[in-house]
């Protein structure tokens, strides 16, 4: 399998990924969002404001914040490396950065994707004169 092979594949699995992440975190969004709509619900209105539905407002909201900021990322460079866009390999690498904490199947890419885009037979399929 030749290294174009490897970086088509590799575009995929960035669309792939970056697709589930932005559904997990809408149904993370939505899921915390009707949780604090039913803490709303609730005759008491001290337990709706209280403390603990502010932290998980908060955390879930930045929970969400981080999934979406590594989902866009992913499906851009995902398209990007399936064109072969000069662009994309350098980007990839940012986000593959970012995806090491991923565990463990953002780990896993990120190795994959260190390898692929790192080996010098990749280096000449981003070059403008080939494409």
């Amino acid at each position: 399998m030749g290294m174009e092979t490897h970086v088509r594949f590799l575009g995929i699995l960035y669309v792939g990924l970056g697709v589930l992440g932005g559904l997990a975190a809408l149904i993370l969004l939505i899921s915390l969002g009707g949780f604090s709509g039913l803490m709303i619900q609730v005759d008491r209105s001290d337990f709706a404001s209280g403390p603990m539905v502010q932290v998980i407002r908060f955390f879930g909201s930045g929970i969400t914040a981080l999934m979406l900021l590594l989902a866009i990322p992913s499906v851009a460079v995902g398209v990007g490396l399936m064109k072969f866009r000069p662009w994309a390999r350098s980007l990839s690498m940012v986000v593959s950065t970012l995806h090491l904490v991923n565990i463990p199947v953002g780990t896993v890419l990120a190795l994959y994707s260190f390898w692929v885009l790192m080996s010098p037979e990749t280096e000449p399929l981003f070059s403008p004169n080939m494409r």
